[in-house]
């Protein structure tokens, strides 16, 4: 697989040694490869180092070589290596008005590998999937942060994955609703081991 490759390369988690999240990104986004698109990735990695961070912008940039891939993370990343077709903004990923602002055409796929905290991946998710193109993806990466039981910064104890506010229970329902609100702007949701994707209609 060629992103798997890359991921490798550019020393990702997404990678088939750790996540494994490329074999099902190349399933979905081969079809994307060689187009102009635009990607916006939440989470640029590295935590709070200024040139830490970067990976998965390095590889998503060669993998769609015609395309413009966009980076946005909450603490400064100005020493990190950006390629010609990338661009980093800092911004907090629940802040509608930075995410519009960065948004001058909407995006043909967008990754949430952001803080993986319940209640602000849904937050983003219902932001920044009105920046999100018809026919467009949007993932959330490390699902599996709803069946830990660790409290949440609103002091949230989400049980282990019971909890009706984790992200995988929020996205269990929308399933409902697709069946049930012909006005919601969802065409599918696929689910995968500690990965969503929606797809816009």
């Amino acid at each position: 697989m060629i992103l798997d490759q890359l991921a490798i390369k550019y020393g990702t988690d997404k990678s088939s040694l750790h996540h494994n999240y490329c074999r099902v990104y190349e399933f979905y986004f081969q079809f994307y490869k060689d187009k102009a698109i635009q990607l916006l990735e939440i989470g640029t990695g590295g935590y709070r180092f200024a040139n830490k961070g970067g990976e998965s912008l390095r590889m998503w940039c060669e993998y769609f070589k015609y395309g413009k891939v966009i980076s946005v993370d909450l603490y400064d990343k100005s020493g990190i290596v950006i390629p010609a077709n990338g661009k980093f903004y800092q911004g907090s990923q629940t802040d509608e008005v930075f995410l519009k602002s960065i948004s001058v055409q909407r995006h043909d796929i967008i990754i949430d590998d952001g803080s993986h905290i319940n209640p602000l991946t849904i937050d983003t998710f219902n932001i920044a999937f009105q920046l999100l193109k018809s026919g467009g993806i949007y993932v959330i990466e490390d699902c599996h942060t709803s069946y830990w039981s660790a409290v949440a910064t609103d002091g949230t104890d989400f049980k282990g994955g019971t909890h009706e506010g984790t992200v995988m229970n929020y996205f269990k329902g929308l399933c409902d609703e697709i069946n049930l609100n012909d006005d919601l702007q969802i065409r599918s949701i696929h689910f995968y081991k500690q990965m969503i994707f929606i797809f816009k209609k």
